[in-house]
């Protein structure tokens, strides 16, 4: 299906290509006709005629205009690497153009080229200060760079000389993000919101960071809010509400919001997993179990899962089980050292040495320096010393 979809959408292209395209040297017309014909192109949308009539009308003459115009053109297109190429053509660039270095800098980003993006913006922000473009440009480019410092000055200029440009503050609230600066991406994002700026995925950011930060009543508070406000309320939603209820020690409302997330999409793994954890807790352990295997079942390969499990298991004295479980869990790669002991720990009181050292020694592989592998190796080795079919063995 989605090859014939793309066979008939380069069917399609390639004919309105064959019918629009015209060779520039013999489309007819004075120079500013072509440049007309291009700019009424060019603001129909039809950016391929309007590429068309500028290369028509700078082959009857080379300007900057046309040149600009024609560059414009190709990066309205999203042809980037042509559109360069025509800026880079521009044998006497108008001065203090910060718009012609801002379309430079669009073109380099786009084509990988983060360096010279941010050599191009920062010309433009040098050659017209007061361009907010050309600062957004500058900022935005800072922070993909890995300079956020940077990015948070120029951000911080422009609130100062635009105090109406609020939308920023997302910007600068997810700069604080990468930098791990919580309450203060917590406190812009909320400054955003009560300028009535952001979208429902704001909100959601506000409420996970609350979380984050073990402010789970205010993160359940702001979930409750987005819900109730919400024509079209997902699963995924309803599971940050049950999680936020949980993690505030609300156990009988995050059950209650889980199983709504449940009905929405029975499967849901992660709800199922969350769910379980509560019966744990609750002293229900086949509540517990059945929400595990359901999670289980669901996404056999998510570790977690399989973990959780396999603490139950020990919870309720199934220990063979739990065995297996832990087993599961390090086959799926997950090899954490408290895995490694935990298994070790239960094989040696089911009597299982041979099994034991075995995994010790691939633990300890792994993990040369973990005291609590070192002191279960030792008692594996006390044991051997004071078993005598180990000490036959050994002889």
């Amino acid at each position: 299906m989605g090859f014939l979809l793309l066979a008939v959408f380069l069917q399609y292209h390639s004919v309105i290509r064959a019918e629009s395209y015209q060779d520039p040297t013999k489309m007819k017309g004075t120079y500013s006709e072509l440049v007309q014909k291009g700019n009424e192109a060019y603001n129909a949308h039809r950016f391929s005629d309007a590429i068309t009539a500028y290369e028509s009308a700078l082959v009857k003459m080379e300007t900057t205009d046309a040149r600009i115009k024609l560059g414009t053109a190709y990066l309205a297109n999203k042809d980037y690497r042509n559109a360069l190429q025509a800026f880079q053509k521009i044998s006497k660039p108008p001065e203090l153009d910060s718009d012609l270095f801002i379309s430079i800098g669009i073109c380099l980003e786009n084509l990988g080229n983060s360096e010279g993006a941010l050599c191009a913006y920062r010309n433009a922000v040098t050659l017209y200060p007061l361009s907010k473009k050309a600062n957004l440009k500058l900022a935005s480019t800072l922070r993909n760079y890995g300079k956020p410092e940077d990015a948070l000055a120029v951000y911080g200029y422009i609130l100062q000389v635009w105090p109406d440009a609020t939308e920023t503050l997302i910007d600068i609230g997810n700069l604080y993000l990468d930098k791990g600066e919580y309450n203060n991406a917590i406190d812009t994002f909320e400054s955003a919101q009560r300028l009535g700026v952001g979208s429902a995925e704001l909100k959601r950011s506000i409420a996970d960071l609350y979380l984050i930060n073990n402010m789970h009543r205010e993160a359940a508070l702001f979930y409750q809010g987005f819900i109730t406000s919400s024509q079209d309320v997902s699963a995924e939603d309803l599971y940050r509400l049950g999680n936020a209820y949980y993690m505030g020690g609300e156990n009988l409302s995050a059950q209650e919001t889980l199983q709504k997330a449940i009905d929405k999409k029975p499967d849901y793994d992660k709800a199922h997993l969350l769910l379980g954890s509560i019966y744990v807790e609750e002293l229900k352990p086949d509540e517990a179990r059945r929400e595990y295997e359901k999670a289980i079942e669901i996404e056999p390969k998510q570790a977690s899962t399989h973990i959780a499990l396999a603490n139950l298991y020990i919870e309720t004295g199934e220990k063979e089980k739990a065995v297996d479980e832990y087993r599961v869990t390090i086959n799926l790669g997950q090899k954490d050292a408290s895995i490694f002991y935990n298994l070790i720990v239960l094989l040696l009181e089911e009597g299982r040495r041979e099994e034991s050292s075995q995994l010790i020694k691939e633990a300890l592989r792994l993990y040369p320096q973990d005291n609590s592998l070192k002191n279960i190796l030792e008692i594996i080795i006390e044991q051997s010393k004071s078993n005598p079919e180990r000490q036959q063995e050994n002889k």
